[in-house]
């Protein structure tokens, strides 16, 4: 009978920590490759929003900045820093035209719809304070400087300027959208086995109750 009861015992401990064992350490390296899946798929992803939030933000700035100064060379009046000026801000302009659509697919692609439409509010703006632009020019090439032609040229200024904070909290806000990716693929971290051949029956019963739901 003890020789019985020794066999049974035997095959028993055999079977927990065995096969059973050998079962939780597969869920667990099924686990542990979906994580590490996620993993790489996440990182992938913040590397192509870093570099759409860091093109965009220098085709805007690069904007802004060619705006202010065609506004002030229009302001001083001078012809040779008026050519000068204007040749950048039309450069400018060009590579907006040329680059803003494709940002506004990637951000539908890889932000939000939201981050979306807040760029086209921003190509709108843009828009408005281009069109005042290219009046003040007309204007500056007819030499017509009348009250108006100053006028203008400081409302451009002031929109420009006031128009900075509306840009910079949206980068602001693109580079939070990063962070927030950034803090949810860094805090999973992947599941290891360690000395998986020496689990004890205590401990291979605790984790079949704890991770029932996932077999």
């Amino acid at each position: 009978m003890d020789i019985w009861k020794t066999i049974l015992t035997a095959v028993v401990g055999f079977v927990l920590t065995g096969v059973v064992g050998t079962w939780i350490t597969y869920i667990w390296q099924k686990r542990n490759w979906r994580f590490q899946q996620d993993y790489v798929r996440n990182k992938e992803l913040l590397s192509q929003q870093i570099q759409i939030v860091e093109g965009l933000s220098d085709l805007i700035g690069s904007r802004r900045f060619r705006t202010f100064r065609a506004t002030a060379a229009l302001r001083g009046r001078d012809a040779e820093r008026v050519r000068v000026a204007w040749e950048e801000y039309d450069k400018s302009v060009i590579k907006w035209n040329e680059s803003v659509n494709g940002y506004i697919t990637k951000l539908r692609q890889f932000f939000s719809r939201s981050l979306q439409y807040q760029l086209e509010e921003i190509i709108r703006e843009f828009q408005q304070i281009g069109s005042l632009v290219e009046q003040s020019k007309r204007e500056f090439d007819r030499s017509d400087f009348g009250h108006g032609y100053f006028e203008n040229l400081r409302d451009i200024s002031g929109q420009v300027e006031l128009f900075g904070g509306t840009v910079n909290t949206y980068i602001g806000n693109l580079w939070s959208h990063i962070d927030g990716l950034k803090e949810r693929f860094d805090g999973v971290f992947a599941i290891s086995l360690e000395n998986e051949k020496h689990l004890s029956n205590w401990y291979i019963f605790k984790q079949i109750f704890v991770r029932r739901r996932e077999f």
